[in-house]
Formats: C-alpha cells, structure tokens, sequence
C-alpha cells in the first residue's frame, strides 16, 4: 500500500508506513494536487520489439528505464506507472516543493543523457523523449483495489502525454504553466500543438539547456546588512543568535541563502533538518550530526565533553539507554551536550548553522536558541526561522514594500504592465512567494494554491485535514463545525495550524464556540483549491447542517451558501428566501434584495424563479426604487404583472391615473379575496376613497394578521391628509401598539415616526420627543437608513429645544450611518435636518455646499427649499443668482412646507434688496398654517417682527407678545430666546426695566451677541461674541453686529 504522506510502497499487510511511521489508510479517498507529470517514452520500440525477443527486449528496456526511473528520485519525483517503453512521474504528488517544475525538467534533461549514453555504450536504437506539463491533478484509485491502481487524472497528465507523442527522439518538450515557472531554462518557442484532446492548439517549447539567471534579491538590503553585520562578530569570537521571523513566504530562507553564497570556504554552514513535532528530535539529531561527522560511533568518545554529559549525548544520539534524570533535569543536560558538539565544530573556522521553521520545532529546540544566546559557544551564528516571535531581539522579514516588491516583478516577468504590478502587488499582500506564482501564472487560485501546497505538506495529515475543512467553512470556523465534518477533537490539529500561521483564534460569531480565522485570505482559497470535489460536496452539507442545527436566523444565508454548493438548491432556496423576509421585516432592504437576487440565481424551477421575481417586485416598491420594480414586474404572469406594474407606475407618476388603478382592479378581479392586494390599492388611492376601504377591510382582517397593523398605519396615513389630526395620531397609536404585539419592528418605528410628527405639528415637541425616543428604541436593529431617519428626527426636536449640542450628537450619527439610504425621501429627511443646522449654528457656507449636493443628487423638494433658504441668508450675487432659480423651481410645488420656507425665503431676501417682504411672509404663514408647521411659522413671525421693529412699534409688540407665550408654551427654546430679546428691547426704548427678560445665556452666538447688546445699551461691560463665531450667519450675524456697534455707539453718546 502506498503512503499518502510519504510516497512509499508498503507491503500490504503493514498498517503504518515502514519508512515515515504515518498511519497508512486504503486508497479510497481522492486527492487534488499542483503537480507537474513527466512521460518519458522510448521511440522505436515497437520496431525493436519486433525484431528482437522478449527476454532482450525486456532487458533493454529494463536497463533503460531503471537507469532514468533514478534521475526522477535523485530530482525528487516519484515514479507513479511503467508503462512498458517508459514511465509515468509526478513531482510534487506526494510532497511538494517550489521548485517541482524545475526539477522535473532537471530530472528529464538526466533522463535523456542517461538513455543517449546507455544507447552509445550498448548500440541501443532506443532513443527516449520527454513531455512535461504542470497544473492541477487528481490522484485516486481506479478498479476498487487497494493499492494497485492508485492513479494520476487530469489535464497535465493528458497533456504531458502528447508532448511525449509529438516529440523528436532525444528531445524536451514543456507546456507554458511549466515554462513559466522556469525562468532558468533555455526554451524554443514551437508552433502551437494541435494535441488531441484539447479545443485550442497548445503552447509549446523545446528545451535546450539552462542559461545563467541572477537569484537577485529585492528589498532586503537592510536585512542582509545586519546578518553581516551580526557574523562580523562572530569573526571576532562572539557566538551571535539572529532569529529571522516573518510571515509564509515571506523569503526568510532565500534571505540566508543570499547571505550564505557570499561566506566561502573559510565559514563551515551546517543547515539543519526540518525539526518538527512529528518526527522524533533523536532521530533528526542522529542524521544531522552523522551527515557532518560521519557515524557516532566512531567520533563519539574523540569529543572534549564533560564526563556527565557524554552518556546523555549517546542516548539523544541512540546509543545507549536513558540516563537516569528527571524530564527537566534531562532536557537541560540534552542541550548543554548539543552546544558543546556545535563548539567543537566552530573551533576549526566560524560557523553558520541553520534551524528552520522553530514555530513548528519541539520546545527542546527554543530553549536551545535561548541557552546559546545567552552562553559563550565560540564562533557560532545560529540563525533560526520562524513565522512566530519567540525572541526579544529578532530580525523581522515582512511584505516586500511597493518598489521592491514591483522590481521584483518586474524582474520575473518584464513585459508586465503598470496596471498589472499594481493589481498583483496588491493582491499578494506583498508576499515574494505569491507574487511569484501570481506573476508566472495565470489562474489566481491555482496559483495560490501553488504557492502554499509545499508548506500544507509539511503539516501532519491530521492538521492538514483540518486545513482543507476550514477552508470549505470560509475566513472563520468553529471547532465544533470541525468536530462536526471530521469526527474527532480537532483542536489539537487546530493548535498547530495556529502555532503555524495559518489560523488565529478570534472573537467568535457564534455563541458557545471556539471561532478561528484565516491568517490571510489567500489561504483558505489556496487550500479550497486543493479539496477534491465529492469531498468538497460532503463537507459543504455537513457544515449546512450544523449551521441549521444552530437555529440562529443570521446564519441563514450562510446555510443557504452551503447547502447550494451541496448541491441541494431547493433547499438552500428556501432558506435564503425565509432570509430575505426576516430581513425585510427588519427594515434591512439592501440585505433582503442581496438574499432574493441568490435566491433567484439558484431557483432551480421556473415557478420557484419566478416567486423570487415576484419577492424583487415587492421589495423594490418597499425600497422606493419604482424603476426597478416595474423592470421585475414586466417578467412576472398575470395577473401578477398588472398588480405590480399597477404600483410601480403609480410610484412613477405620483398621480392616481385610470391607468394604474385598472392595473390592480384587473389583479383584484382574478384575486379578489387578496387582502394585501386591497391593501395597496387603498395607498394608491385618494385620502377619502383610502379611508372608506380601509374600513370596509377593518372587519375582514384578523387582529392577529401582520396586515391588520399594515391597515391602521395606512388608515392612519389617510386621516392625517384630511387633517384629521387628532383621528390619525390615535390611529397611529394603535397601529404601533398591535405592531408590538405581532413584533413588526419595522411597523412599529414608522408609526411611532407618524405619531411624533403629528405631536409636533400639534405644538407639542416634548411629546413628540418621546415617541422618537421609542422609535429609537425598536430601530436600533432594522436597516441603517431607517434608524438614520430617526436620529435626524430626535436631532430636529433637539434643535426646537435649543439643544444643540445633543442635535449635533444625533445628526452625526445619523450621517454615519447614511450609507445605505434607500430613497430620496430618507435622504432628504436626514439631510434637511442637518441643513437647518448648518443654517442656525452659523455654517451657510457648509449648508450652502451640502445643499447643493443633496438636492443635485435627490431633487426632492424639501432639500430644494432649505437650500432656497441657506442662499437668501448669504450675501453675495452668486447666491442671489441661485437663489432665484430655486424659487422659480419651486414655487409651485404643491407641498405646504415647501411653499412655508420658499416663501419665507423670499420675503427675507425682498427684505434685504429693501423691498416689502410682508406679502411673502403672510403667504408663508398661510402655507405654514396649512401644513400645521410650527417651525415654518415661528421662523416667519421673528422675521417679520424684526422688519417691523423700526416700522410699525405696536404690530411688533403683539408679535413679540404672542412669540413670547407660545414659544414658551410649546418649548421652540430657540424662538423663544428671540422674542425675549425683542421684547426686551421694545421695553427698553419705553425706559421699563427688562433685566428679567435677558436673564439668559442664548444657544446661538447671533442671538447672544443681540442680547450682549442690550446689556450694553443698559450700561454693563460684556465682552463681544468673537467675530469668527459670526462669520458664517450671512446676514443674520451682519444684523447681529450692527446691534453690537450701534449699542456701542448709543453707550459713548449717553457718557
């Protein structure tokens, strides 16, 4: 049997490996491989054969092929299958290298000159010729045996074959995957090979021999420099340990190579076998120490050693039984005897001895490294490998940097062009191994998988597993999942592959789990490739299963992702599906929309694609996208496609046209018992018809149904457009209290939205502060937008108060979260607020450019008319020049807040061009009154109180009068601190006292600087507000500081 670790052939009768000690198991399991596969094929033997015996013929070709079958080992290939006149090899089958495709062609060019010279010296006719291709294979087993035939599968394979074929005698030839990633070799390009088999002709080159290529080494001057600078003093007679540390293929061995080819024959380098866990440390100890000095025996008692530790070294060599010594007592004993070899060795000429990979090494070996770093060992360097930090003062090998790294692109492939260094630089992390393989070939994932199979092979075959299985989970698994697909404990597997880089132990996702992430995340798409498909498949609906067995909705879709990889689409289906209504009854449309659009790539029927079509509908008009969802509806049947393009043109239109509504009548004619169907005709339809069907659907309606809330809150809806305020809020209430009781979270914060609107445009702002408090309670899991929605409406409210401080807080917040804003409206809702901001803390520069933007990008009216306002308030003719294009857009847009703010707009504008604004304002007042906006007509009266102060005395005193008791009683603080400082003022020109009136610190630095005037006019000494605080009011902080100056002035008169 053979060894899947090792390679080698075993009797059939063992159950371990007789030359690794790995656990052999039956050849069922199939194995995906990067490989490159050699054919080697005698020419003319049929025609030898013929004239010849069998028994000469058998020893010809038996000389032959036992003479090349020992170049393949010698390269470190396996020979997989005689094939009577030649042979089948694989290099990189059972352990890989990095320079598999390199040696493989070594291992052919020794081929050919073995067989030429056995043909010269024998007068052989038979004359071999090589075929050598690299790509992705599959070793299995064929024909139900055990071990008989285990055989190599796939294109490489196919392909090697007929180069062999449509090779001359005595030559080479490659494919260009192998040609690639062997720089060094002198290749003839040949026409493109027709092969059979394959679609398109075949790159292909011939091989002449090897040319000299400069190992060049990119960015690691410093490195380098410090490795010599470090053997300088071992050249002194310091022992010196330089731990070299640094991710997977970050060149940490090529970096001593390069420092090595410069010591010559005057520094001894010793470089240590691989010391790992798995095999036993006496053992790599004997032969690292008999491939120096030859067999123990024969040096052993020659060596200047303590008497104590002579038989400590004979039994960590073999020789002889354990010494009678505790553990600790043991191992401390084992490394002094060790150091005490390496000193003798160094007593001739300095020496360099290197340990790799001490991440993956017994403890025994760090704590060697650590002992001899602090010892006198003479003429020592020790330089240790490591992807972990064990040491205080290591050299660290990182990414290549940006320049580096492109040279050394560029040195590999110099025709490549600057988009193509930047995009593989990128995508390799700055690793030289993967910038290698990514730059020499052209598949991403195999190469990548390429470039880390060597370093998985030298994992155990347990830690290995676990690899493949983690990368199948995806950038995290939990060690239950693994327990889960490979029926057993995996975390000591999982320990090593995090001792080895590989995986990290990370905050898990999923509660009571051990979570582990990749490293990098390259490797799990490197290892994923070398997972062989049915196994890929299994593992796929195994981890489905546990994921279902979790319960937790939120894995849904990654369930889903697994059991469509298993194959089993209906089913995963169904689970993305049941995703995407959680979702969407969470506010989270995006995320429903991304569930749905999967869903429909895998439906694997035409009615279950088209239920997903129907879903994308659906969403599109929740998400106000109507575009979208008139394109989904025109794929839909009837009488679908009436009910949904009924809805989407009604969207578009905004209008209530016999056209849309036929739409759904047609639907409802083929439905009628359709509730939701009823439902959304009764949105589409005028305020008054709306609230007559929606009663007639009251009694139809379980109160239990998600679609009775869905009725109270469109109800809800049509009251408040009848202004039938006080009927729509506690029909809203209601609405929001069955919402929680059928957990519609989702429901619940629009109705909670309504309500608190309608609350302040009843004049009842703290109220309505409370309803926006709860919906911000239930919103804090739904989708970013709608809790962006309420953070706007809170920051409003907290702007009525004053408080602008806690405004500022919520805004931001809710522009943070503003990324996934589903419609205009939402947009327009978020933004107006914080123009207002903008526009009464003093930034209209700033509200000015947002406000442009938002409008560009939504043209929502709302958006429009607070930008009207921002550039009334700015002082410059570019301003006056856009302000008067806004208003002539927007003058007639039928909304009453709308009209409010662009009329107020206009009449300070008017003000300021010295015209008469009061026919604008008293328009405004009338739009504000409309649409029951006390902000609107707060905003109006200041302004038109301030146009009568010099004016008309007494209609400014009833206005201050009346801003002063319902400010006050509605608790618009900002409002409120203006009619106190009016009325102040109206008193102090009549000599009353006012000092109880300007008793206050104002919140706007405009407004205190009015205030500070009047203190001023009343004889105190207050500083100014600083001119900068001003600077970005336009005309309300010039106003401002013409009260301050003419305080002043009216102060010096009265000295």
């Amino acid at each position: 049997m053979r060894c899947a670790h090792c390679g080698y052939r075993n009797p059939p009768e063992f159950r371990y490996c007789g030359l690794c000690g790995n656990p052999l198991s039956a050849a069922s399991e199939q194995a995906r491989r990067w490989a490159t596969v050699l054919f080697f094929d005698l020419s003319r033997f049929t025609a030898y054969a013929q004239a010849h015996g069998l028994e000469e013929t058998w020893s010809v070709v038996n000389q032959v092929l036992s003479a090349t079958a020992q170049c393949v080992e010698q390269h470190g290939g396996s020979v997989e299958q005689f094939l009577g006149d030649g042979m089948l090899a694989v290099f990189g089958l059972h352990q890989s290298h990095e320079e598999d495709p390199h040696n493989a062609l070594r291992a052919a060019a020794c081929m050919v000159a073995r067989n030429q010279a056995l043909a010269r010296a024998k007068d052989i006719p038979l004359i071999g010729r090589v075929g050598i291709a690299t790509g992705m294979i599959l070793a299995a087993p064929l024909g139900g045996q055990r071990e008989a035939h285990q055989t190599v599968l796939g294109p490489p394979v196919n392909l090697a074959q007929r180069l062999t074929q449509a090779a001359p005698p005595g030559e080479i030839w490659v494919d260009e995957t192998t040609a690639s990633l062997v720089p060094e070799a002198q290749l003839e390009p040949l026409e493109p090979l027709t092969a059979k088999g394959f679609s398109i002709p075949v790159r292909t080159y011939r091989f002449s021999g090897w040319q000299r290529r400069d190992p060049a080494l990119f960015g690691r001057e410093q490195e380098l420099a410090a490795l010599r600078a470090a053997f300088a003093e071992v050249q002194q007679g310091h022992n010196r340990l330089v731990p070299v540390v640094g991710p997977m293929g970050s060149g940490k061995t090529r970096l001593i190579e390069a420092f090595c080819e410069d010591l010559g024959d005057a520094t001894r380098v010793l470089w240590s076998p691989r010391l790992s866990l798995e095999a036993p440390l006496r053992l790599t100890l004997r032969e690292f120490f008999q491939e120096i000095l030859g067999p123990p025996e024969a040096w052993l008692d020659a060596l200047p050693l303590p008497a104590s530790l002579r038989p400590v070294l004979a039994f960590s060599l073999g020789l002889q039984a354990k010494p009678p010594l505790s553990g600790a007592q043991l191992e401390e004993a084992l490394i002094e005897a060790w150091l005490h070899v390496l000193r003798t060795l160094a007593e001739e000429k300095p020496l360099v001895v290197v340990l790799e990979d001490l991440h993956a090494a017994p403890e025994t070996v760090r704590q060697l490294t650590h002992r001899f770093a602090e010892g006198q060992w003479g003429r020592i360097l020790l330089l240790a490998t490591s992807r972990k930090d064990y040491w205080r003062t290591s050299l660290h090998v990182g990414p290549l940097p940006p320049e580096a790294g492109q040279a050394y692109l560029r040195h590999l492939r110099p025709n490549l062009s600057p988009e193509a260094l930047e995009h593989i630089y990128r995508q390799s992390g700055g690793i030289p191994l993967v910038m290698r393989f990514l730059a020499l070939m052209p598949q991403p994932a195999s190469s990548l998988a390429a470039a880390l199979q060597s370093r998985m092979d030298t994992l155990p075959v347990e830690a290995r597993t676990a690899l493949l299985a983690a990368s199948v989970c995806g950038q995290h698994t939990w060690a239950g999942l693994l327990q889960q697909i490979l029926k057993h404990d995996p975390r000591p597997a999982l320990a090593r592959l995090v001792a080895e880089g590989y995986l990290k132990r990370t905050q898990s996702l999923m509660p009571d789990e051990e979570q582990y992430s990749f490293t990098d995340p390259f490797y799990p798409v490197a290892a994923l490739e070398l997972v062989p498909l049915p196994q890929r498949t299994a593992w796929h609906r195994k981890i489905a299963e546990w994921l279902v067995k979790k319960g937790h909705p939120g894995w849904a879709q990654s369930a889903a992702h697994h059991y469509a990889k298993a194959g089993e689409h209906e089913r995963a289906y169904r689970m993305l599906r049941v995703a995407a209504q959680r979702a969407a009854q969470s506010g989270m449309l995006s995320q429903a929309e991304l569930f749905y659009r999967q869903a429909l790539e895998i439906a694997p029927t035409d009615a279950l694609r088209q239920a997903a079509r129907r879903d994308l509908a659906q969403l599109a008009l929740a998400r106000g996208t109507p575009k979208q969802a008139l394109e989904w509806a025109q794929t839909l049947p009837e009488p679908d496609r009436h009910y949904y393009v009924g809805l989407a043109l009604s969207e578009l239109r905004r209008d209530k046209e016999a056209r849309e509504a036929l739409a759904l009548q047609a639907y409802l004619a083929a439905r009628p018992n359709d509730l939701r169907a009823q439902l959304s005709l009764a949105r589409l339809e005028p305020a008054s018809l709306a609230l007559s069907r929606t009663e007639a659907l009251l009694p139809e309606v379980p109160e239990d149904s998600p679609l009775a809330a869905e009725l109270l809150l469109v109800r809800g809806e049509a009251l408040k457009q009848l202004h039938k305020m006080e009927s729509a809020r506690r029909t809203f209430e209601e609405g929001y209290a069955r919402c929680l009781r059928l957990g519609q979270a989702y429901e619940a914060v629009k109705a909670a939205l309504e309500i608190s609107g309608l609350l302040w445009r009843q004049g009842h702002p703290a109220a309505a502060m409370t309803w926006s408090e709860r919906a911000l309670e239930q919103a804090q899991d739904l989708h970013p937008a709608l809790v962006a929605v309420v953070h706007a409406v809170t920051g409003g409210l907290y702007l009525d108060q004053g408080n602008y401080e806690a405004a500022r807080q919520q805004l931001e917040k809710a522009r943070a979260m503003f990324e996934e804003a589903r419609t205009s409206e939402e947009e327009a809702r978020v933004y107006g607020v914080y123009l207002r901001y903008l526009i009464e803390t003093g930034h209209l520069p700033e509200a000015v450019a947002l406000g442009e933007t938002v409008y560009a990008r939504t043209r929502h009216p709302w958006a429009g008319a607070l930008l009207a306002l921002a550039h009334a308030l700015k002082p410059d003719k570019r301003s006056e020049a856009r302000f008067c294009e806004l208003s002539q857009e927007l003058v007639s847009q039928p909304h009453p807040d709308v009209q409010a703010f662009v009329h107020a707009a206009l009449g300070i504008r008017a003000w300021q061009t010295e015209q008469d604004p009061r026919a604008y304002f008293r328009t405004a007042l009338r739009w504000a009154h409309t649409g029951r906006n006390p902000y609107a007509r707060y905003l109006t009266l200041c302004a038109l109180a301030l146009y009568l102060r010099p004016r008309d005395i007494a209609r400014t005193r009833a206005l201050a009068q009346y801003l002063l008791h319902h400010t006050a009683k509605t608790g618009f603080m900002g409002f409120h601190q203006v009619a106190r400082i009016l009325r102040a003022e109206l008193e102090l020109a009549e000599g009353r006292k006012v000092d109880h009136l300007l008793n206050f610190t104002a919140s706007l630095p405009a407004i205190e600087l009015w205030r500070r005037s009047l203190l001023v006019r009343l004889g105190q000494t207050v500083s100014p507000v600083p001119s900068r605080k001003l600077e970005g009011y336009g005309i309300l902080g010039g106003w401002a500081r013409y009260a301050w100056k003419e305080a002043l002035r009216a102060s010096k008169l009265l000295r």
